[in-house]
Formats: structure tokens, sequence, C-alpha cells
């Protein structure tokens, strides 16, 4: 399965994101948001609770360039790289769905590139393992046979088509950027007032 990962790989990958702060919660009863543990006791329930994350546009950025062929081939990864491939391994592991949505209407010229948001989903099909060897250095690129599976399930994934062709772009895209932007903004301040109304 793609979320599964080596037990002392998570240990590392959930050390890794803890100490670089990468996640910032709206409220929640989530006792620990960094740790793994927690995300899948909650998803192995009998009534599975959902997770899921919006990621800033250098997590984007960075990770379509990982699978997008953008990369000069045996160039090693820089440490901003390898934290971000630690921080996909970590979601990926623990089930988080992502969007990249947010993080496209950041960058006006990506705005109208759907091949973005397409590598971004063969990304994120990809083995929380991959993201976890890259993270820790074990290797620089994503695996061929990975790649061609991830694309595999994208192409042939209806739900995956359809929210493709759901964040065409084709849209109002400052009104929506605005109510994206405002809602972003509260959660960050509730988040920062310890639950209490921004």
């Amino acid at each position: 399965m793609v979320d599964v990962l080596k037990a002392e790989d998570a240990v590392e990958i959930e050390r890794i994101v803890r100490e670089i702060g990468a996640l910032v919660d709206t409220p929640s009863t989530i006792p620990d948001i960094y740790s793994l543990s927690v995300y899948r006791s909650a998803i192995a329930r009998r009534d599975p609770m959902k997770f899921w994350a919006l990621l800033d546009n250098n997590i984007v950025t960075q990770v379509v360039s990982l699978v997008g062929g953008t990369r000069q081939k045996g160039a090693s990864l820089s440490e901003e790289t390898r934290k971000i491939c630690a921080i996909m391994a970590f979601l990926i592991h623990a089930r988080v769905e992502t969007n990249p949505v947010i993080a496209l209407f950041e960058r006006p010229e990506d705005i109208n590139n759907p091949t973005q948001d397409y590598f971004f989903r063969i990304a994120d099909h990809l083995p929380a393992q991959v993201f976890a060897d890259l993270a820790l250095n074990r290797t620089c690129a994503v695996p061929e046979a990975a790649l061609t599976a991830a694309k595999h399930e994208v192409d042939s994934n209806p739900r995956t088509q359809a929210n493709l062709k759901r964040t065409n772009f084709e849209y109002e895209k400052d009104h929506w950027f605005k109510i994206l932007h405002a809602n972003l903004l509260k959660a960050w301040l509730v988040s920062h007032q310890q639950g209490t109304q921004a």
C-alpha cells in the first residue's frame, strides 16, 4: 500500500516534520498534530476520521519538479527539498488528503497551467516510502517504476480525473482567492488564540 513506511523511517520522518514545525492546524481535538500514531489510529477505527491539508506553494512547486521532469538528472536534492519530501511522506503515511489549489493560486502563472495540478496528483499517488527515501538522502530521484504506477493510477481513476476538471481555474479567480485567503487567515488567527473566536 502507498501509505506504508518502514517503522524506523516513520520515526525519523515524524522527527523531521516536528523539528521544522511544518504543520499549522485549525482548532481540533488532535492531541499531537505531529504524532503519526495518532493519525494511523484514527484511520484504523471502524468509523475512520478524515484529515485534509492545504499546501503552501513552496511545497507544491518542489514536489511538481520531482515528478515533472524539470530537474537535472542525477542532481542532489537540497536540504529544503528533502524536508518537503519528509512532509509528503508524513502526509501520505498519515493518509491526510492534500489539496494544491490554494498553492496554485499563489502564482498567477500557474493558474492556467493544468499540468501543475496533474503532476502534483501523480506525486500524491506515490508511496510514502519513495518520499521517505528522498528525504533521508538514500536517493535523489523518484524511481521510474513508482512514477509510472502513480501516473497510471491518476490517469485511470475517475475521481481523480473529476478533481482535475474541477480545478482547471476557468472560474472567477480573484473572487475565489479572496474567499480562500480570508478563511486561511481566520484559521491561523483562531489557532494562535488558543481556540477563541477571531
